[in-house]
């Protein structure tokens, strides 16, 4: 899509008969980096408790398999999950009447602890992990071809989001999401990434094609006695490159972005000190695609014509 702005902000300026503007460079969608928005959460040591009474419970075995060597080299989405197990597990032990008093005691104050943390983790999954920040990320714009790129990810999304919703009230009742089944659409799918990139961008480039537009509308002649033809060959611009190749990639990405948005809350609350920005891509991307339209409203007015009219 940018070299398609480009042709068409070089051929308004040649109907013009006027220099076009530069357009800015093209700008990819990036995370800070790790160490900014990774969130560091104390360990707690559950390995010292009575094992033999934990296994009365079910809980022995899940702490474990994390307490094994291939357990303590998990990503943030298994380790995600497992924080998940271990407050359900937790939960179960504490009503256990097969539990010591005190061990009882024990274990209520580590789930207190650990359930206030599994937002962290969360948000350590959402920005530190791999898969997440090749979702997130993206040097590339959505493509406009192929499959509907937002149901590649949208039961992923979805789940991120239910996880979101869950995570202040995990117990061994209630359903709980876990997120490692959809690591891999994440990390190899990233949609959300190029749908800000294609937002990002299209909300910068535009309104330079719009104000090339306005600067030089008075260039335009289109009265009654006076010779149209340079507004009929800005017409055929409008119909071949805005109608023909910018509106149907801004109503693509515009629709995507809607079929993702109702679990899109990660973006803003999923991090306690940073927002993933796509919300504010899509305003700015809808400012400039309303404002171009607005232009082309207004000269087909003044000059008493439609866009499929001479």
């Amino acid at each position: 899509m940018d070299q398609t702005i480009e042709t068409y902000i070089a051929r308004i300026a040649s109907i013009q008969d006027r220099p076009a503007y530069n357009l800015p460079q093209s700008q990819n969608v990036t995370l800070p980096i790790k160490r900014k928005v990774l969130i560091d959460i104390p360990t707690t040591s559950i390995g010292l408790l009575d094992s033999y009474e934990l296994r009365k419970c079910g809980l022995f075995s899940l702490i474990a398999e994390r307490n094994s060597i291939l357990g303590k080299v998990q990503d943030q989405f298994r380790n995600y999950d497992y924080q998940i197990a271990l407050v359900r597990g937790l939960s179960t032990c504490i009503k256990s009447p097969n539990l010591s008093k005190e061990l009882q005691s024990q274990l209520t104050e580590i789930h207190k602890q650990k359930s206030a943390e599994l937002p962290l983790h969360l948000s350590n999954l959402l920005y530190s992990s791999e898969a997440m920040r090749n979702q997130l990320q993206s040097s590339s714009p959505l493509a406009i071809d192929g499959p509907r790129e937002s149901t590649v990810i949208l039961k992923a999304v979805q789940s991120i989001n239910k996880a979101l919703s869950e995570t202040n009230q995990i117990d061994n009742s209630a359903e709980v999401t876990f997120l490692t089944p959809y690591q891999e659409t994440l990390d190899k799918y990233d949609v959300i990434g190029q749908l800000s990139y294609s937002m990002r961008n299209i909300s910068q480039m535009l309104p330079i094609v719009t104000r090339q537009l306005k600067q030089y509308d008075n260039l335009i002649k289109c009265e009654k006695n006076r010779d149209r033809t340079q507004f009929k060959y800005l017409k055929n611009i409008f119909n071949k490159f805005f109608i023909g190749e910018v509106q149907p990639y801004i109503a693509k990405v515009n629709s995507v972005y809607y079929d993702l948005e109702p679990y899109l809350s990660f973006a803003e609350i999923g991090h306690p000190e940073y927002q993933y920005p796509i919300k504010k891509y899509h305003q700015a991307f809808r400012e400039a695609t309303l404002s171009h339209v607005e232009y082309w409203q207004t000269l087909f007015k003044r000059c008493g014509s439609g866009p499929n009219k001479l």
